[in-house]
């Protein structure tokens, strides 16, 4: 008899924390599930609250700076200044005209339809500037704009895409452009234009030398160009001149007109202009 209680009361105990055991674990369940409820309670009421950023299309998404941008004019606002890359400033100058020299027309006309209208003047230009970037001048272009005055004009603002096409095909070539579009002391021939640059090199501490700087140019006084523009802007700097037949093709050059040829020098006379 008492041996059957023994057993019942063994049997009662083992029942007993049986049931305790599984109301712990019952309980720690219970308490995970709460928890776990009340982070994901959480998590969802920061979700509600936090707005998604609104989706932008393209069109309107903020844009990387431009390899190619125009800054501030300058010279008196009549300068028209715009850089490619990060330009930096040398004492060897590699100049050239734009018109006629780097680019021409895709037809026969001399003058563009558009900001489409352009190809190379010849297709060794681009390697050639290169090249002459690699050999540690600066490139820069020197440019009568006359067409591009005024406040507002469509045919300047059709004219500074058609740069920025341009740059993107030298995509290695950093170089400064410079257009005159009053005529005043900075139109070519006088030197109001290299002024600029002289100043902006300045700056950093760099003075051109001049038997390490040249101009290349269309406009030089022989018996089919429009005019010695270019050619006086280099004799007005004291720098050595080339067509562009000369300095891309190694042309032997054509003659200046008689009446040219007396100024057809050297002899520097630079006009003084405040940029």
């Amino acid at each position: 008899m008492a041996s059957e209680e023994i057993i019942v009361e063994v049997q009662v105990t083992t029942t007993v924390s049986k049931a305790s055991k599984r109301r712990a674990e019952e309980h720690t369940h219970a308490v995970v599930a709460k928890r776990q409820k009340k982070e994901t309670l959480s998590t969802i009421s920061v979700a509600s609250t936090s707005k998604p950023a609104p989706k932008v299309f393209p069109i309107f998404e903020k844009q990387t700076q431009k390899s190619f941008r125009f800054l501030e004019r300058l010279g008196s606002n009549s300068v028209l200044h715009g850089i490619h890359l990060n330009p930096p400033a040398r004492s060897k100058v590699a100049a050239f005209d734009l018109d006629g020299t780097l680019i021409a027309t895709k037809g026969r006309g001399p003058f563009p339809k558009g900001k489409n209208d352009w190809k190379w003047w010849n297709p060794v230009v681009p390697e050639r500037l290169k090249a002459l970037y690699d050999d540690g001048y600066a490139i820069i272009i020197i440019s009568n704009q006359g067409g591009l005055s005024g406040i507002k004009s469509i045919r300047r603002e059709s004219w500074q895409i058609k740069i920025d096409l341009m740059a993107k095909q030298i995509s290695l070539v950093p170089f400064h452009i410079f257009a005159a579009i009053e005529d005043n002391k900075y139109r070519k021939p006088q030197s109001g234009m290299w002024s600029c640059l002289t100043s902006l090199f300045a700056k950093d501490g760099v003075v051109p030398d001049l038997n390490e700087c040249f101009y290349v140019g269309d406009a030089a006084g022989r018996p089919n160009d429009h005019s010695d523009a270019d050619r006086g802007l280099a004799r007005a700097i004291g720098i050595r001149f080339f067509t562009p037949e000369e300095f891309f093709l190694s042309e032997h050059p054509l003659s200046a007109r008689v009446e040219d040829a007396s100024s057809s020098g050297t002899q520097r006379r630079e006009v003084a202009a405040d940029c």
